[in-house]
């Protein structure tokens, strides 16, 4: 749903999604709850969604969801166990975010916008980072 174009924290708000995900104040802010949010398929809807600071959205949620389907089976790797029968998630994925320094090292500018994530995968003994800093347009 379409909202009146708002600028909040150089990021363009023109949907009621990216209000939810962008601004703690918005009164759509508890659309997800805190377990939803900590899931690692909300890390990458939030990425996706919010994009960066010249991010133009989509209209229709089916592209979103596309999108984050086809990274979420990119990034993870899913097993059968063979012991209890059921599908089991076996790469292990990490939340990085900056060391508490006087000059940025892993982000060039201090935001709480900035992404970083790592998933180990053992199987295959491979290591992939989803790396998204927040540049500023302006």
């Amino acid at each position: 749903m379409s909202c009146m174009l708002e600028d909040f924290n150089g990021f363009t708000i023109y949907d009621k999604l990216r209000e939810s995900l962008l601004n703690d104040e918005s009164e759509h802010k508890d659309l997800f709850s805190q377990s939803d949010q900590n899931e690692f398929l909300f890390h990458l809807f939030r990425v996706v969604c919010v994009g960066g600071s010249m991010c133009q959205g989509e209209q229709k949620f089916e592209e979103y969801k596309n999108a984050i389907k086809v990274l979420y089976k990119e990034l993870l790797t899913v097993h059968k166990s063979s012991q209890s029968g059921r599908v089991e998630i076996t790469s292990a994925m990490f939340h990085i975010v900056e060391a508490e320094k006087k000059e940025p090292c892993l982000f060039p500018h201090k935001n709480k916008f900035n992404w970083c994530y790592v998933v180990l995968t053992k199987e295959s003994n491979s290591i992939t980072v989803v790396y998204k800093p927040y540049q500023p347009f302006w």
